[in-house]
């Protein structure tokens, strides 16, 4: 008898995916928002067959409406054919409309944080996302606290758009001019219970500086066990990942091989990160505990305190904590896209550990790009200078930028931590 493959499913070459918990029936065949499914367990994983289909096309599920926490347990292993992407797209709940009142705009120079009055309206609160709809100024950003009115703001960016923005460092604009009297939208995430989510294949060896592989937007993937931080979210790849305005209660971590992953106006509770390019957002609560190599830039914010090793890249970033830059790691002040080279922080503290190293390569003064208020070598706040030629040290020396420059930077000669250019 002659051989005769079986036939891929039908439903693997479905490119658009529709879930509705609150409307949906997983009978529908998920074609269109009037016929979606209810869950992506019973409704799409369910028609393919497996929890892994071979996909050859761009294939987005649209998640409708947010699920009730632990309404299932999703777990997601698409294997993809050629340069397509895997998209999950949630639908932001709305919570209220209105204009902005009086702006404080960041000021990195006298570390004033972002943030906006006019933040009034029942259900507002802390984590969720608002969209500025004023002409000319679109642009998105999370509250990182709410209190009288008044919303701590992370950096608002452009929204970066699937299939369209391929660049493997992408490039969102800032948009810095919020101003009162703006049109502003505040939403919640769209909650689904994803907890695993595995992307492999891809037919073209250019793959790292193309678009995503994986693409996850508007998300809010929750905490299995119901309290922040306490289960880890570890998406796996061998390709590359971005996430959007995705807020992640579950404790990210991105220790998996990969080309990269880049996380664009994300609040996340905590997260363990390699190989990762964070622009904006925040990291807040149990902060980052970063190894290999890591970028960071478009003023993203680190709240809590972190630990630092390996290669560790900062074009613009914001720190509101403490850093400690564990024994050998390699700090660079760079300027990595348009955002300029600056380190600011206002509560920030930045201590060297033994042979840690910070480079200032921002291309001007440590005066003109470090702002942070405690610079460290192991845990104190004075240096020493060696002056080649002479063979001169000088020990006892205070560590501030005013002193970086006069001296080209200072040292642990004993741990051999240190700033320098």
């Amino acid at each position: 008898m002659a051989y005769r493959p079986v036939p891929n499913p039908a439903t693997w070459t479905q490119s658009d995916w529709y879930v509705d918990w609150v409307g949906g029936n997983d009978k529908n065949d998920g074609t269109s928002p009037s016929k979606a499914v209810k869950t992506v367990n019973g409704g799409v994983v369910a028609k393919w067959g497996t929890t892994s289909p071979i996909l050859a096309q761009t294939t987005t599920l649209h998640i409708l409406s947010p699920q009730p926490l632990n309404a299932e347990e999703i777990v997601l292993e698409p294997i993809i054919e050629g340069m397509v992407q895997f998209i999950i797209l949630g639908t932001p709940q709305l919570v209220a409309s209105f204009s902005l009142g009086t702006v404080t705009s960041k000021n990195r120079t006298t570390n004033t944080q972002f943030s906006a009055a006019g933040f009034t309206a029942g259900g507002v609160a802390s984590f969720q996302l608002v969209h500025n709809t004023t002409a000319g100024k679109d642009s998105w950003c999370f509250i990182r606290s709410v209190g009288a009115g008044v919303a701590q703001l992370t950096q608002p960016l452009a929204a970066l758009v699937p299939g369209v923005d391929t660049t493997y460092f992408p490039n969102p604009a800032e948009v810095d001019t919020w101003a009162a009297g703006d049109t502003v939208s505040v939403y919640v995430p769209c909650l689904l219970n994803l907890r695993a989510i595995e992307i492999t294949g891809g037919g073209a060896s250019d793959a790292a500086a193309t678009s995503p592989a994986l693409w996850l937007e508007y998300l809010h993937i929750p905490d299995a066990s119901g309290v922040p931080g306490t289960s880890v979210f570890a998406p796996q790849w061998n390709q590359y990942i971005l996430l959007q305005s995705c807020f992640l209660e579950a404790y990210l971590s991105t220790f998996q091989p990969a080309f990269q992953t880049t996380l664009t106006n994300c609040s996340l509770y905590g997260a363990s990160i390699n190989n990762t390019f964070v622009l904006g957002g925040s990291i807040h609560d149990l902060g980052v505990l970063a190894t290999g190599t890591n970028w960071f830039d478009a003023d993203a914010i680190i709240e809590a305190a972190s630990g630092i090793s390996g290669e560790f890249v900062m074009g613009a970033m914001d720190l509101l904590s403490s850093i400690a830059g564990h024994g050998g790691v390699y700090m660079r002040l760079d300027p990595l896209n348009t955002y300029g080279a600056i380190l600011w922080g206002g509560a920030g503290s930045l201590n060297m550990q033994s042979g840690g190293t910070f480079y200032n390569t921002s291309g001007t003064t440590w005066a003109l790009s470090v702002y942070v208020p405690t610079l460290q070598l192991n845990g104190v706040a004075t240096g020493t200078s060696y002056t080649p030629g002479t063979g001169l040290w000088t020990s006892a020396i205070a560590l501030n930028v005013t002193n970086l420059d006069t001296y080209k930077g200072l040292q642990d000669p004993i741990s051999g931590a240190r700033f320098t250019k």
